[in-house]
């Protein structure tokens, strides 16, 4: 015979225990959520490199997929680096709508323009100096490509995450 819970109206001894959605602490993730946005991200820059490469017909001896992981790694590593700097991977980052605007908006616009020159540096000739690197990454980088990146980039980000933060508000209601 299996044992349920009743209301305490019905029986004061058997009292169903109260389930608990929303993280105790509104600013920390819990790790999945954590999983789960950093994956989004990173698909964010995949998608960002292959328009980019397929916008601009680029190919490569690895092929189209080892192709476009190589073109997004820097943005990746630049997202990651900057977004943990600015908060965005916590959970205060994810409510109201104008926070998440804010957060990734922001993230987004320090982390390409980063990307491309992390980018420029990734490409720069291997018997260069590190600081002779540098220097010629940063004559590397075109405006045009600066400005194109960063918003597309942003864009994309900022789509991601605010349809992540719908979406979680429809599972947790009672979010901060």
């Amino acid at each position: 015979m299996t044992e349920s819970y009743m209301s305490t109206e019905e029986s004061p001894l058997l009292v169903e225990p109260p389930i608990e959605y929303a993280p105790s602490n509104p600013d920390k993730l819990p790790i999945w959520e954590f999983i789960v946005l950093a994956l989004g991200d990173l698909l964010g820059w995949l998608i960002f490199a292959a328009v980019g490469r397929a916008s601009h017909g680029l190919t490569s001896g690895g092929g189209p997929i080892v192709g476009t992981i190589n073109t997004a790694m820097p943005f990746m590593v630049a997202w990651l680096m900057v977004a943990l700097a600015t908060g965005t991977f916590s959970g205060k980052a994810l409510y109201p709508l104008q926070r998440v605007l804010l957060r990734s908006g922001l993230t987004g616009l320090l982390a390409a323009p980063l990307g491309v020159l992390l980018r420029s540096l990734w490409e720069s000739p291997p018997a260069l100096t590190v600081a002779d690197r540098f220097a010629w990454a940063l004559r590397d980088v075109q405006p045009s490509f600066l400005l194109v990146a960063t918003l597309t980039g942003t864009l994309i980000l900022l789509l991601w995450r605010v349809g992540w933060s719908r979406l979680r508000r429809l599972w947790w209601d009672d979010l901060p």
